[in-house]
């Protein structure tokens, strides 16, 4: 886990300065609508989405987004379902197509671990024409 941590910080002060602008431009907010499955292999996440600081890019966008989930899991022939929230990086290629891939991290205070999980998703919001 400690490497994800020194990647994602390295990430959020790198990238700035990869990806200066020359002309200044007014900073946008941008309300994003967006549903995900992700799954570890033992339970089914639902998840959506939440505040993201985002890297755009003409085809593509990568962030750092917060996941509000719900947890869905089989134990002893009854289904369980959980609120928690996540975090995790996230990546929308095929931007006209608003589709989505994401690795969301939840942390368990009775385990003491984290859980990674993966899956896609869907922007619902349409994109703005600029």
């Amino acid at each position: 886990m400690k490497h994800i941590t020194i990647i994602t910080i390295l990430l959020v002060v790198a990238c700035p300065a990869l990806f200066a602008q020359t002309e200044k431009q007014p900073a946008k907010l941008n309300l994003e609508g967006q549903i995900a499955l992700t799954t570890n292999a033992e339970s089914l996440f639902l998840n959506m989405g939440g505040p993201s600081l985002k890297f755009n890019f003409p085809k593509f966008a990568f962030g750092v987004t917060m996941f509000p989930s719900l947890k869905s899991e089989n134990k002893a022939s009854k289904i369980q379902v959980t609120p928690l929230l996540g975090v995790g990086p996230q990546i929308c290629f095929l931007k006209d197509k608003r589709f989505i891939v994401e690795f969301p991290c939840y942390y368990s205070a009775s385990k003491a671990a984290w859980t990674v999980t993966f899956g896609v998703g869907y922007i619902l919001t349409r994109p703005k024409k600029q």
